[in-house]
């Protein structure tokens, strides 16, 4: 018997963020960083090239798009020498 198809990820962008001087790519960023999993309160370990994928945008423009969700205070990053850096969205207001 065939698996059933998985349900996608559940994806959260909060209002005040969609009100914001957040660019397309930016909110495309944060959608990205929600269904892989950086809401979790321990946060996502990910690697820049899995989040452009998941973005559908270039790993130069989510490298843009996270330094200004991380400026804006949306987005904590904790990179770690060696292996994926650590994000985590901020908790929605």
């Amino acid at each position: 018997m065939p698996k059933p198809p998985e349900a996608p990820p559940t994806i959260f962008v909060p209002h005040q963020l969609l009100s914001s001087s957040a660019s397309a790519y930016s909110l495309a960023t944060y959608a990205a960083l929600s269904a892989l999993g950086a809401l979790a309160p321990n946060g996502s370990e990910l690697c820049l090239s899995e989040i452009a994928a998941a973005a559908r945008i270039s790993p130069r423009t989510a490298r843009r798009e996270l330094r200004w969700l991380t400026q804006a205070g949306w987005l904590q990053i904790e990179h770690t020498p060696g292996s994926p850096s650590l994000y985590r969205l901020a908790p929605p207001f």
